[in-house]
């Protein structure tokens, strides 16, 4: 839990990578999760909080933290992050 959450999220994907997982970066706003997937089910965790799970209720929590009180979740939220959109 210490470092900067693109980071430690960067070195989670390589690991699990490394072991033939699907795993990708998300960019939410204010803050870099990662999402799992394995067949029909995904998991978002944050690896700067003790890679805590992510459900839809503290995204929700997450993105009115970060945009305000009226923001509200995006489809596009749960979309891969790109190897640019990561770098930059």
């Amino acid at each position: 839990g210490k470092g900067i959450p693109i980071t430690l999220a960067i070195l989670y994907m390589h690991a699990a990578r490394a072991q033939g997982w699907a795993i990708h970066g998300l960019n939410i706003p204010g803050h870099f999760l990662c999402r799992l997937d394995k067949g029909s089910q995904r998991l978002i965790f944050d690896p700067f909080n003790g890679c805590a799970l992510m459900g839809a209720p503290q995204l929700r929590m997450l993105v009115k933290k970060n945009l305000g009180p009226h923001a509200e979740l995006s489809a596009d939220y749960y979309e891969p992050a790109t190897n640019r959109s990561i770098l930059i």
